[in-house]
């Protein structure tokens, strides 16, 4: 829905301008030129052009006297628009508002026109409530000026109606839209009612069916195509290349959402020109449909046109979301310097980023984020010291705006820190920081909750309360996440996200000794996988979660006493590892927890069935890996440690077995005190074999 009323009609500006102002040639001439430089997508050369037309139109007149410096200005700030220059577009525009609306209501029509940009120009910059606040205004003017029943209301229903459906508005959109119709149906001979219609059901739709929205767009874009209204066709075609297919119960083929995008350029292109802001705005779209896509290579080339593009704009805020979106590709191809580089000139768009005491409070919420950003690539690489670093300066500068504005913390800022300070076997800090970002999104309303980030920190808790030997408060937190996956799937007990939670839920019951219970819940974890078709044995994409599963599952049957049965499901677990890392070009390592997992337990089902050579061999590999990667004191270390003590015992090793033991007790110790189960017996063994030592002695 595109209204950037430029003066086109070159002549009859010109004509009207000479008949008002016979002396003023110099702005004359001026004004051409810049119609010429606009009409060539030239906005820099147009603008300067303007300006000279408007100085000497003041210089003349004087200030705020005539209408022609009202257009002047609007066309100023339709070439300030289409560079990209929000802030200076909205300067002149309202500029153009202040001088139609003081010299009274023969500028009526113009004033409306330029509220119509206005309100434009804030809907690209994602400001609903200052678009709706002009649109507002544009309403109030006609229908005072027009009464109710004036067919030039309806569309400017149908537009508020759409920035209402933007800030879920929805009784008030509704009801605008209702307005709308009756007098477009009271006017069905006018040739733009049908067109009308069509747009405004698609917005009616929106509220309810997205599917039958998204039907509707189409519907309204063969329409408009066949009519000519090529602007109108844009606009359908870049709302249709943005649909969220997540909304959708008939998700649309992404190369047709693509297409959609593609078309949409090509004729804002063609009208606007190639470095125009609207094209930009595309591109963009283009690049983040690319993104989703994981084609990274192709987003990048589309972010860094978009970036030449903005060139000279001083739209700080586009940037800087280009900048991250480069940082994120560049971190998705494993090309970390660049993607620090992106991020970095992302920060740099911030005013005072170096100093957390001046940073502006309305910057602090996107600085977070930036920070998580940073901290993620070095993540990635393994550098938990240089994460943990951001990650800090993130929580730092959440906690400064609390202390200064009482504004809430955002739990990831917590959820971030608390799962690496863990990964360090830091249980003391990274529970305590669980335990805020836990209770911060219990103290949120649903609907402003991210519940990503609540079944984050539930699912590490409940996974540290099982390495601390909290059975029942682990068990609890895992439910408490499926019953949220259940809700959020509409009540779909077959969801491929319900499945990690099914897994460690299975460990949890496993440990506490309800081994039924947890062979029910890991088999509902397989059939999930199995039933989806996500299991490696199709064409469809592995799971990464199967693999955990399949080492629960090996884990739950040599609790039972069937290492025979578990050590196939434990064999078929390492390969699916190799082949998900493998594909992997980030973070590889995170691999490595499953893949020291699987190791060690199928050492420990060796062990358990009598073949000790490769028992003592998996172990001994899964310690290493683990080790490589989380350190030595880690307390997947000291469980892999007692297991290895039990199969040396087995095979009447004592001071093999005692040695073992001792390693398993010693972390246990640092890491939980006393009162651990599984420690506790890791020291109960020890000290047996100590007595075997000395009998033997």
């Amino acid at each position: 829905m595109l209204n950037l009323k430029s003066p086109i009609n070159v002549g009859f500006y010109i004509g009207a301008f000479k008949k008002f102002h016979e002396d003023a040639t110099e702005a004359c001439d001026a004004f051409q030129r810049g119609l010429s430089h606009f009409k060539h997508h030239e906005f820099s050369e147009a603008i300067s052009a303007f300006k000279e037309a408007l100085s000497s139109l003041q210089a003349k007149v004087g200030e705020g006297k005539s209408m022609f410096e009202g257009h002047f200005q609007r066309i100023i700030g339709n070439s300030y628009y289409l560079l990209g220059n929000l802030e200076l577009a909205i300067e002149h525009l309202d500029k153009a508002i202040t001088i139609y609306t003081n010299l009274g209501s023969a500028t009526r029509s113009f004033l409306v026109e330029t509220l119509d940009i206005i309100a434009e120009v804030y809907l690209d910059d994602l400001e609903f409530e200052d678009a709706e606040e002009k649109y507002n205004q544009s309403i109030e003017i006609q229908e005072k000026a027009l009464g109710l029943d004036h067919f030039d209301l309806a569309e400017l229903y149908i537009k508020r109606a759409r920035i209402l459906l933007e800030l879920n508005v929805d009784e008030e959109c509704l009801d605008d839209l209702n307005k709308a119709e009756r007098i477009l149906e009271a006017n069905k001979k006018n040739e733009k009612s049908k067109g009308l219609l069509l747009i405004l059901q698609t917005f009616k739709f929106a509220l309810e069916d997205f599917d039958a929205a998204v039907k509707k767009r189409k519907e309204a874009l063969e329409y408009f195509d066949s009519k000519g209204d090529l602007l109108m066709v844009a606009y359908l075609a870049n709302e249709l290349g943005q649909t969220d297919n997540y909304s959708l119960d008939d998700p649309l083929p992404e190369d047709e959402l693509m297409d959609y995008l593609e078309r949409a350029r090509q004729i804002y292109a063609d009208h606007f020109g190639e470095k125009s802001f609207k094209v930009c705005n595309v591109i963009d779209a283009l690049a983040v449909g690319k993104q989703n896509l994981e084609q990274y290579e192709a987003a990048k080339e589309l972010y860094l046109k978009e970036l030449e593009i903005m060139e000279g704009s001083n739209n700080t805020l586009n940037k800087r979301s280009v900048y991250q979106n480069l940082g994120a590709c560049e971190l998705q191809l494993a090309n970390f310097e660049e993607a620090i580089k992106y991020y970095d000139l992302a920060l740099k768009t911030f005013q005072e980023y170096e100093d957390i005491e001046k940073i502006a409070d309305d910057d602090v919420d996107d600085m977070l984020e930036l920070y998580q950003d940073i901290g993620e690539v070095y993540y990635f690489q393994n550098l938990r010291e240089d994460c943990l670093k951001w990650y800090q300066k993130g929580v730092d500068l959440v906690e400064k705006r609390l202390e200064k504005t009482g504004v809430a913390i955002p739990p990831s800022a917590y959820e971030r820190l608390g799962r690496v300070l863990l990964e360090k076997s830091d249980y003391k800090k990274g529970l305590e920081y669980l335990d805020k970002a836990i209770q911060l999104s219990r103290d949120l309303e649903e609907n402003e909750r991210d519940n990503e980030v609540f079944k984050r920190s539930l699912d590490l808790k409940g996974q540290v309360l099982i390495e601390s030997g909290d059975y029942d408060g682990a068990i609890a937190f895992f439910q408490e996440c499926i019953q949220l996956e259940l809700k959020e799937e509409d009540g779909n007990e077959k969801s491929e996200f319900l499945v990690p939670y099914y897994g460690t839920l299975a460990l949890a019951l496993a440990k506490k000794g309800g081994l039924t219970k947890a062979l029910e819940t890991i088999t509902k974890a397989e059939n999930i996988i199995k039933e989806l078709k996500l299991d490696g044995s199709g064409e469809d994409e592995l799971s990464t979660n199967y693999p955990l599963v399949l080492i629960i599952y090996g884990y739950i049957l040599i609790m039972q006493g069937k290492p025979n049965e578990a050590i196939p499901k434990l064999e078929s677990s390492i390969p699916l590892i190799e082949q998900l890392k493998s594909k992997s070009k980030v973070c590889k390592f995170s691999y490595d927890y499953e893949y020291s997992e699987a190791f060690a337990i199928l050492g420990f089902a060796q062990g358990k069935a009598g073949d000790y050579e490769n028992s003592i061999k998996n172990l001994t590999k899964g310690i290493e890996i683990k080790s490589k990667v989380f350190g030595e004191e880690h307390a997947d270390i000291g469980r892999f440690y007692y297991y290895l003590g039990l199969i040396y015992k087995s095979k009447k090793e004592y001071q093999n077995a005692f040695n073992a033991f001792e390693k398993s007790t010693t972390i246990g110790k640092k890491l939980f005190g006393e009162d651990h189960p599984e420690f506790s017996e890791a020291e109960f063994q020890m000290n047996l074999m100590k007595s075997q030592l000395s009998k033997d002695q």
